[in-house]
């Protein structure tokens, strides 16, 4: 009795086992989103903290602005989005919805093209300048890798829906 209860698992998961042998490692083009990087840049705000790379990064984005209009027009949200993938060969895209403060439930979307993909690549996406200024700060978000206009891989805030 053991013995045929032994023989009919075998029989079960012997396609199992030889198909999982025969695959090549994986599928092609897998895009994996890591985790974002997220700074919001006010230039009127004095940055006091210990750690150096908060005021680093305050001091990049407003390198060069001369002016207290240039600074200000620098002001909002500066978005990086790390991802990786396995598949080279087709330009991707990353499309950016997001809704402001001044809008409520309104969805704004950027779309930006990405070029020369790399096995490790970083997508950037900057809120500032009018649409800032018009529509307030960035209340949830969601982004997006799209390849051959299907999406591949995502990520979101915690109050997207």
């Amino acid at each position: 009795m053991n013995s045929h209860r032994l023989l009919a698992r075998l029989l079960v998961l012997f396609p199992v086992l030889v198909l999982g042998a025969c695959s090549s490692g994986g599928p092609k083009g897998d895009t994996v989103m890591k985790r974002p990087d997220y700074f919001y840049l006010d230039p009127s705000a004095r940055v006091e903290t210990a750690d150096e790379m908060v005021r680093f990064e305050s001091r990049y984005r407003l390198y060069g602005a001369i002016s207290k209009e240039e600074a200000r027009a620098r002001e909002g949200h500066y978005y990086s989005f790390p991802w990786t993938t396995t598949d080279k060969t087709s330009s991707a895209a990353l499309l950016f919805e997001y809704r402001q403060a001044n809008t409520g439930a309104l969805v704004h979307s950027l779309r930006v093209p990405l070029e020369k993909v790399r096995r490790k690549n970083v997508a950037h996406v900057e809120i500032v300048g009018e649409p800032f200024e018009l529509n307030g700060k960035v209340t949830a978000w969601r982004a997006a890798i799209e390849r051959n206009g299907v999406e591949v891989a995502s990520t979101r805030s915690y109050l997207w829906e």
